[in-house]
């Protein structure tokens, strides 16, 4: 979300553009929403009593951004002009709760894979689940997915497969063999630290 000519604007999926292309991109989405977001928003701030804003991104952005990311995968573009600092993540500490099949079923072999799903659509956590139990059998690997319904239903745990649901990531994550995720941000900066604390 931040506007540079070294990533593309959101709206567009191509992700190897030239850097004038990208800001071409960005110009344009800007342009674009002073029409759209920008004009409705104005409009009732008017009702409020309140100044204009010049762009809806800058009012959100507000006057000085907070990137919680790590510098090294996900840095501020040298040419942003707004003023920015980079924190890093932000993790929560959260408690390990007692989940007694957990840890018989981690210590009943080699680490697992981990596969989750985070805010993905319910149906496509569904659809998925088959592939990735598929896939983690053909690498010869056991696997824990992050249970995307609510009961245990037809699909149950295994001798290869355990499901789980509300399990802190931090505390999860170092005791796997590899991570298949969604790409959230939390969840990528929570995956990328576990290299360091792995146990």
């Amino acid at each position: 979300l931040l506007p540079s000519g070294l990533h593309p604007c959101p709206v567009f999926r191509l992700q190897r553009l030239p850097v004038w292309a990208n800001r071409i991109g960005w110009w344009s989405v800007i342009t674009g929403d002073r029409f759209n977001f920008t004009h409705l928003i104005n409009y009732h701030r008017r009702f409020l009593g309140l100044e204009p804003v010049k762009t809806s991104l800058q009012n959100y952005l507000g006057k000085k951004v907070i990137v919680a990311s790590d510098r090294i995968l996900a840095g501020i573009p040298p040419d942003m002009t707004r003023e920015a600092v980079q924190t890093g993540y932000m993790h929560l500490a959260q408690r390990a709760r007692e989940v007694p099949e957990l840890e018989r079923f981690l210590a009943e072999g080699p680490p697992p894979v981990y596969a989750g799903f985070g805010s993905m659509p319910r149906a496509d956590q569904t659809a998925l689940v088959p592939l990735f139990v598929n896939a983690a059998r053909l690498s010869g690997r056991r696997i824990i997915i992050a249970r995307p319904w609510e009961d245990r239903s037809a699909k149950g745990d295994s001798a290869d497969v355990f499901f789980i649901r509300h399990y802190p990531h931090k505390l999860l994550f170092p005791r796997m063999a590899a991570i298949v995720h969604h790409g959230g941000a939390g969840t990528t900066a929570t995956a990328a630290a576990s290299v360091f604390t792995r146990k």
